[in-house]
């Protein structure tokens, strides 16, 4: 497999542009656009819609009708939004075989460029540092007071790993502040479990990335985070790793930046087909990229927080580009207006109510880390109008509610207090 990147500029005020290159090589802890010397380096970045108040944010998401591949995008634009919608951890995402080693798979790139127009950036130095070849996968740092970048793998010989020696770089990653492990997720996810602050780590080590070498080195192979730079031809990358995750979760904290509050809020993707009017806009167009680029404007809404304005997402048609012709998963909103979960956050019990009286199947509750904590097999023709779930025993933490019917698949996130 040849690696490629492409040279591009990056608008580092509130006007950002994205690119990505081929191959590219996937990984993480967490970090936003915007964020870095010109805007501050603990900026936070919120989806379109967020004003710094909780509740929901709807953020709509589109295919350009004019575009090129309009309908062979389809399929691959349900699915990521399926993903981020769902939020479910995953390892093991690194797929081999299931594209042709000359093909790209559009889906991974888009699930990479969709987390940038969600607010979440590279977790890697990438392109955009000025850095070349492998010196690109460091942990995403600014280059310090002496004005240039210090690299050294350290020991094990790793880069992006957590003995990485950098001098006076200022690290831009958000880190488990338990472990600085990129593959594991906190049950809260705020101020108190994550942080950019180095201090926070053993003294000599720095923020680890979850490039697929540090996988290897922490046991957990094939597996990289969506959001560092690339990816290569010949495989595919669909899911969410762990930090991609705990991103989203941490800017739905709000401006305090702590769980459980009043401005906390739910991030909702909702797939609105071949429509340019949607928030999100997706488009082949070769003017705007050489690879694939997500562009973003934003505006301040809080001290250290932004929210994105604007987006869009370009692809560059002079590519192989393999198209998934599956649904992986129905889109998770398909039946958010007929099925609902309640309260949320809770003690104790949720409920679900089916005002509409839509078949249901079956209920899956999954722990953040995707393990099946209960599984409900139901009758779709009792025709139930609520049903009491007792989660009283579960532990304080993120449970993903899986709803099986007739109409579709629901995917909703609960949190227990």
């Amino acid at each position: 497999m040849k690696k490629l990147y492409f040279n591009k500029s990056i608008i580092t005020t509130i006007v950002l542009s994205i690119l990505i290159s081929i191959p590219i090589n996937f990984a993480s802890a967490f970090a936003y656009v915007f964020a870095g010397d010109a805007n501050g380096l603990d900026v936070v970045t919120h989806p379109i819609g967020y004003n710094g108040t909780g509740g929901t944010v709807t953020v709509t998401v589109g295919i350009d009708p004019t575009s090129t591949f309009a309908t062979n995008m389809q399929v691959s634009v349900q699915n990521a939004v399926a993903m981020f919608n769902g939020l479910v951890t995953t390892t093991g995402n690194v797929e081999f075989g299931v594209i042709s080693g000359s093909d790209v798979d559009f889906e991974s790139v888009l699930l990479h460029e969709m987390g940038h127009s969600l607010g979440l950036a590279h977790c890697n130095a990438a392109t955009e540092s000025g850095l070349t070849g492998a010196n690109r996968n460091y942990t995403k740092a600014t280059d310090g007071a002496d004005d240039t970048f210090n690299l050294d793998a350290g020991a094990d010989g790793i880069i992006g790993s957590a003995d990485d020696i950098r001098g006076d770089d200022v690290n831009l990653n958000y880190f488990k502040i338990a472990d600085n492990n990129p593959f594991t997720i906190a049950g809260t996810i705020d101020q108190t479990t994550y942080s950019r602050d180095l201090a926070d780590l053993p003294s000599g080590t720095f923020s680890a990335n979850g490039d697929r070498d540090v996988s290897t080195l922490l046991s957990v192979p094939d597996t990289e985070s969506a959001m560092q730079q690339g990816s290569f031809s010949g495989e595919t990358q669909r899911t969410l790793a762990a930090d991609d995750v705990a991103g989203i979760r941490y800017a739905e904290a709000g401006i305090d930046e702590t769980a459980g509050t009043a401005d906390d809020y739910n991030l909702v993707l909702n797939y609105v087909g071949l429509d340019n009017t949607a928030d999100i806009l997706i488009d082949f167009d070769n003017s705007e990229t050489g690879f694939a680029v997500s562009q973003s404007s934003g505006v301040f809404v809080g001290g250290g927080h932004i929210s994105i304005t604007a987006n869009n997402i370009f692809f560059n048609t002079g590519f192989n580009w393999f198209f998934n012709p599956s649904l992986s998963l129905e889109d998770p909103t398909i039946n958010a207006s007929k099925i609902s979960l309640f309260p949320n956050p809770t003690d104790n019990s949720v409920t679900l109510r089916n005002p509409f009286l839509i078949g249901l199947e079956s209920i899956k509750i999954y722990d953040i880390n995707g393990r099946v904590i209960e599984s409900r097999i139901i009758d779709k023709d009792a025709n139930l109008y609520e049903i009491d779930l007792n989660i009283s025993e579960f532990e304080s933490g993120i449970y993903l509610f899986v709803i099986e019917s007739e109409k579709g698949k629901l995917v909703e996130r609960v949190v227990k207090k």
